[in-house]
């Protein structure tokens, strides 16, 4: 597009690309630069350590650097064979700089409309991702604090569940100890057995709401879900709190992680 006519349409051009702070390269389809403006130039020496002309190569230019010529060449040659795409990638060497650009690539055509190369504007991002992760990282925390409150309202109900197995088997030993007719015995020992399953279904669950995991959502059956979560919901709220379920049928699956579930509706109950 030309702001007036002629050259002056092309000096007002070349003045914006230049004072523009977007990095800015135009390849062949030979990956030799037809155009580099002095952003892109200070970049590329910054990060890699050699400063790129008009009409090098830049896999010439990064030959003694296989690694950062090969992630050049996997993006570069997307664009060369004729793909339009936007891209986050991290580029450069460690021992000098690494940093991650954000990068359109779009097709480079002549007056005949042929594709003879491609063209990128890249923008530095690296702040912007750390920024985000660290937000990330702060939102991970606090979905863990969460749990960790939300856990020790579960504490008391489960210490009571715990200490009504152990009771199980501290009075099953007593008779087994105490010569119980076999009969007898064989109660209590079934009942025992029924006290471990119980302590290993409340220790699964306990770990498996407590463990650190990435957000997983899945489909889940949203009635079942919630039924089976009525024994931590009761062990959760007071003595005096009676839970009670009224749930349609023919609930739709909702698609979510069902730890997040479990807190959010554990929270909201306490």
């Amino acid at each position: 597009y030309m702001v007036g006519g002629g050259g002056t349409g092309i000096m007002l051009l070349a003045d914006l690309v230049e004072g523009t702070d977007a990095m800015v390269q135009v390849a062949g389809l030979d990956y030799r630069w037809l155009a580099i403006n002095e952003a892109a130039k200070n970049e590329f020496e910054r990060i890699f350590g050699v400063r790129p002309r008009v009409g090098a190569s830049m896999l010439d230019m990064l030959a003694s650097q296989p690694e950062h010529q090969a992630a050049v060449k996997a993006t570069w040659g997307r664009a060369l064979a004729g793909e339009q795409f936007v891209e986050i990638g991290e580029f450069g060497d460690a021992a000098r700089d690494r940093r991650s650009y954000e990068m359109r690539y779009n097709i480079l055509k002549n007056r005949d409309g042929e594709r003879i190369g491609a063209y990128q504007f890249a923008y530095d991002v690296t702040e912007r991702l750390r920024d985000q992760q660290r937000l990330r990282d702060a939102e991970e925390a606090l979905r863990q604090a969460q749990k960790m409150d939300a856990l020790g309202q579960l504490t008391g109900g489960v210490a009571h569940d715990f200490n009504n197995l152990l009771a199980v088997f501290a009075n099953g030993l007593q008779l087994i100890e105490r010569n119980a007719p076999p009969e007898q015995q064989q109660r209590v020992i079934a009942g025992m057995r029924r006290a471990i399953a119980r302590g290993s279904g409340l220790t699964h669950q306990l770990l498996a709401f407590s463990r650190r995991r990435a957000m997983n959502p899945e489909a889940i059956d949203l009635a079942t879900h919630l039924r089976g979560m009525r024994e931590m919901l009761t062990r959760s709220l007071r003595g005096d709190i009676d839970v009670r379920m009224d749930l349609d049928d023919g609930l739709w699956p909702v698609e979510i992680d069902a730890g997040e579930f479990d807190l959010a509706m554990l929270n909201m109950c306490v």
